[in-house]
């Protein structure tokens, strides 16, 4: 039996972790830099824009919507209808829920939310609207949600994995 002391002490872990529980039902995901294709496990899905390096960061900048929904694992066939993610125009901020996870990144802004915990991105990168789109760092949104990243120097693609 949990007793009331248990239940908020419990209550007040969860909101002072800086990390997130894993959330990933996919295998893999990857993404090319200059390439709308986006390989989800098996199967590859083309994305409206496509991943680009961020120049005054080196970062591999992602679509935001796309790449949640395929790490999430659901299907990127319907992103834009999807529940995931909430774009708030007024604020420039886009909201992923995913399990017990709420991550918000605000366009223009070097920061992120984590569960309530305000963290940098990383190498100094900024989340930004491209072509329509929020874009945020491959390596942050998937450490965000709990994700493995590597990198493929050669290929210039970014993996979940």
């Amino acid at each position: 039996t949990t007793t009331e002391g248990t239940t908020s002490e419990v209550v007040e872990e969860d909101t002072t972790e800086a990390t997130t529980e894993a959330v990933v039902f996919t295998d893999s995901v990857a993404v090319q830099v200059g390439s709308r294709d986006i390989k989800v496990n098996d199967s590859t899905y083309t994305m409206d824009v496509a991943p680009y390096i961020q120049t005054s960061s080196n970062s591999t900048m992602v679509p935001l919507r796309f790449v949640s929904i395929a790490l999430s694992g659901e299907s990127v066939a319907n992103a834009d209808s999807s529940d995931l993610i909430v774009w708030d125009a007024a604020a420039k901020t886009a909201t992923i829920t995913a399990g017990n996870n709420t991550i918000v990144f605000t366009a223009g802004s070097g920061t992120y939310t984590a569960n309530g915990i305000t963290l940098n991105i990383s190498n100094q990168a900024v989340a930004e609207i491209v072509d329509g789109r929020m874009f945020v760092p491959f390596r942050t949104i998937g450490e965000a949600l709990g994700a493995e990243v590597s990198w493929d120097a050669n290929t210039k693609t970014a993996m979940y994995n």
